[in-house]
């Protein structure tokens, strides 16, 4: 029965479909993708060059050391094969949108999986992956946290009202993953879903305080082969325990859903155009109604 199997697997492999890649350089930038994902693969590029200026402003380094490869693949199958062959068989995370591969020079996009206006959009998608791909010299040693956090601010996420109230709940019953234990990995399952926020609320908390001079400065620091903790004290003058213990102070009086609504959610061109389209619907139903109303009480009166 197990060689029926393997064969079975084997002959499956031989037979599966095939699918053909358009590779073309355009200015500087490798673009790999199937012919019915061209617009996804032209989406990337723009965004890419567009944004260039503003992960190298929030970094302080260069953003890329070379011809960049965007490939696009079109589905789970197809991106799970391609992050294999290009990082030596190893498997792409589970979840994963996208993955960056810093010595290549690569960022792989599964266009299954894009949503527009959401945090999964081609826009939020690229700019984070161009953030891994700036921050993977090998002489840096950048715990996962640190990395993920600034990955999501630069690209324009933001911590949603829900996600802050979920951190607070965490924070008051002593709950939250101290960020020493997500210096190599995030956990997995609910955890993981949780250990983004956090990362990011992290991150902003530190560029808010202590501006985002300190945040380019750490990530100096970092280039120049410096420990993580070290450079952190180097720039904020406190510990990571110090800053964990304030971030952590500061969670419970953070936010409000307002706040989430029109400050986090706005951040990027498409929520903010969701949430214009959303408002004016709202004013306008605002507005029949009130006629409405009117028109009723004119008619009442001339009764």
């Amino acid at each position: 029965m197990q060689w029926l199997a393997l064969f079975v697997a084997f002959a499956g492999f031989l037979h599966a479909p095939t699918i053909d890649y358009v590779v073309e350089e355009v200015g500087g930038v490798v673009l790999e993708y199937p012919a019915g994902s061209a617009a996804v693969a032209r989406g990337a590029h723009r965004i890419y060059k567009e944004s260039l200026p503003l992960v190298e402003s929030a970094l302080g380094i260069p953003a890329a050391g070379g011809v960049v490869r965007i490939t696009i693949a079109p589905n789970q199958a197809e991106f799970e094969r391609i992050v294999s062959r290009a990082s030596g068989g190893a498997a792409p995370p589970d979840r994963a949108l996208a993955v960056a591969l810093p010595g290549r020079r690569q960022m792989v996009i599964k266009a299954s999986s894009l949503e527009t206006f959401t945090d999964n959009s081609l826009l939020l998608t690229v700019r984070h992956e161009m953030v891994h791909l700036a921050l993977g010299d090998p002489r840096m040693r950048i715990p996962k946290w640190f990395e993920e956090g600034v990955a999501e601010q630069v690209a324009g996420k933001a911590v949603r009202w829900r996600q802050r109230r979920m951190l607070r709940a965490k924070a008051r019953a002593g709950t939250l993953t101290p960020f020493r234990d997500l210096a190599n990995r995030f956990p997995p399952h609910e955890d993981w879903s949780i250990a983004y926020p956090q990362s990011l609320s992290f991150v902003q908390y530190i560029t808010e305080r202590f501006g985002d001079d300190a945040l380019r400065g750490i990530v100096r620091r970092l280039r120049e082969g410096v420990a993580f903790e070290k450079g952190l004290s180097d720039e904020t003058g406190s510990s990571l325990s110090e800053l964990e213990r304030d971030w952590k102070e500061k969670l419970p009086g953070e936010g409000s859903f307002f706040e989430g609504l029109f400050t986090a959610e706005a951040r990027s061109v498409e929520r903010a155009v969701l949430m214009g389209i959303a408002f004016l619907v709202m004013a306008m139903f605002a507005v029949v109604m009130f006629r409405r109303r009117r028109a009723l009480r004119r008619m009442d009166a001339e009764d």
